[in-house]
């Protein structure tokens, strides 16, 4: 190192200082940092995970404790409240540290800790991103983009790509929490060398889009069966100009989202069979990571993990481990998803295109199908043996309504009620559930949706109470129908309902 000004010799000034020791401001000082309490953690008990080297894990017995780290930014979470605080001790005669308490905001992440588990947000942020584009009194819009919008390279620069970049990179950010933008971020990042005006009004919309959404986030909580399964779907030659196609995934853990991607492919695909194909490849993959890193925690699922997808050519492709002629020119790096089927390690099942939820990663929906996708779950954790079915349709003016944080832990609260009633005449629980997409939810009256739930009410005075919340809310007319229906299945509890809806604003979030 340089001689520091003040302290320089006078009578060797060529010469420079030989550090023992990391200096605040090197390019090896992080390096440093993070070896020293490597070190530290070794010692104590702790293994560095191979998945994720920022993070540790400390197993005795039955106790364990998870250490994340970031920089100098530690997170700790463990089931004993005492081995943790022996260890905050530890740490803190060790380096000298700052205990702030319980998490409840970590790089920008809000964390709010609620009845049924945690909710993560990016309130703050988001603001900040507005504030910053100078659109917080912008108008809201309900969709991050417009339906089937096309992106192409031609047309007029716009005169600021840096002001651009900023934004587009603080919206990537952003989807940590918000994977409802995940499509939408990705097509404007397509174009960080050469904006145009009118990828500049895409991402504008996208703002107005936050504005109307600022408290949306991410809810996880406690589930009753803990099974590991993955949606992947594919638009095929969505991109107009390369005609290379796009495809999106979306991983859940016990109901619980924990994984999403929106890429678009590297090469082009000659059949929609083979984007799916390719597709699913890449999901399964993320599948395996998240697999391994389920084990290191301690907390592998008993069941091996599925892959949903929407293309029956591209099932049979994984299945059936021969030669076709329209596939073997496809990589052989995507075919390791046919090791992982016939291993046994992965299981890959059909499901409806309605009801895919990744549909939402690959192209720009319509409201009606991007509020709706955060409520198909194909795992609502119910006691086993439940198989019913109901069909019903019905068409009233209902009012509009935006879902927020507290009632999503309400609707969650409710999924997980174990009552389902028979009554022909009264309300189910996954007709609710239907119903609170296009509802107000007054969420002071916890005790009358209770009583939805156990079917206590008829369905004309359920309609009758909804209707009735508010006068001066906006209205609209909804012709609803709904194919509900709960089965037993091999590893996943099935929920099929079909929902054609006409809506208008966002109508809630996962």
């Amino acid at each position: 190192m340089e001689q520091p000004p003040g302290f320089c010799d006078p009578n060797l000034p060529h010469h420079v200082c030989r550090l023992n020791k990391a200096l605040y401001g090197l390019k090896q000082a992080p390096r440093a940092w993070f070896q020293r309490l490597c070190q530290f953690l070794t010692k104590n008990g702790f293994a560095c995970s191979r998945s994720d080297t920022s993070l540790f894990v400390f197993k005795r017995d039955a106790c364990l404790l998870y250490l994340l780290v970031y920089v100098d930014d530690v997170i700790i979470i463990g089931n004993d409240a005492s081995l943790i605080r022996s260890f905050i001790a530890k740490l803190n005669a060790e380096f000298g540290i700052h205990d702030l308490g319980k998490l409840n905001y970590f790089l920008g992440l809000e964390v709010t800790h609620t009845s049924t588990g945690l909710f993560l947000s990016q309130k703050k942020y988001a603001h900040d991103i507005l504030d910053r584009a100078k659109l917080l009194d912008a108008k809201p819009v309900p969709t991050p983009l417009a339906s089937n919008a096309a992106f192409v390279t031609n047309g007029d620069l716009y005169s600021n790509p840096t002001h651009y970049r900023s934004l587009v990179g603080a919206l990537q950010y952003l989807t940590i929490t918000r994977p409802d933008i995940a499509y939408a971020v990705n097509q404007v990042s397509r174009f960080l060398q050469a904006p145009c005006v009118a990828h500049y009004q895409s991402v504008k919309r996208i703002l107005r889009y936050i504005n109307g959404t600022l408290t949306f986030g991410l809810s996880f909580s406690k589930p009753l069966i803990t099974n590991l399964y993955g949606y992947s779907d594919a638009d095929w030659a969505r991109c107009v100009e390369t005609h290379r196609s796009t495809y999106g995934y979306s991983i859940f853990l016990g109901g619980n989202i924990v994984s999403w991607s929106a890429k678009k492919q590297p090469t082009i695909s000659r059949s929609s069979c083979e984007s799916e194909y390719r597709a699913m490849a890449n999901t399964a993959a993320e599948i395996i990571c998240i697999t391994h890193l389920l084990k290191e925690l301690h907390a592998l699922p008993p069941s091996r993990p599925a892959l949903l997808c929407d293309n029956q050519s591209a099932l049979f492709l994984t299945q059936n481990p021969v030669s076709h002629k329209r596939s073997k020119h496809i990589d052989l790096d995507y075919h390791f998803i046919r090791e992982l089927v016939a291993s046994g390690k992965l299981h890959t099942k059909f499901i409806p295109t309605k009801l895919q939820v990744a549909d939402i990663f690959t192209k720009s929906l319509p409201p009606s199908q991007l509020h709706a996708a955060g409520f198909r779950f194909y795992s609502l954790e119910e006691d086993k043996g439940i198989q019913k079915i109901y069909v019903w349709e019905k068409e009233v003016y209902l009012p509009v309504f935006t879902l927020n944080k507290d009632s999503d832990v309400i609707i969650r609260n409710l999924v997980a009620y174990e009552s389902l009633t028979s009554k022909s005449n009264s309300f189910m629980l996954a007709e609710f559930i239907v119903l609170m997409c296009a509802l107000v939810v007054n969420v002071d009256d916890v005790q009358y949706l209770k009583n939805v739930i156990k079917g206590d009410l008829h369905v004309d005075e359920v309609v009758k109470f909804f209707t009735e919340m508010s006068s001066s809310m906006p209205t609209m007319k909804t012709i609803e129908k709904s194919n509900l229906k709960y089965v037993e299945d091999e590893d996943i509890f099935v929920y099929e309902e079909a929902c054609t809806m006409i809506a208008s604003g966002f109508k809630g979030y996962w």
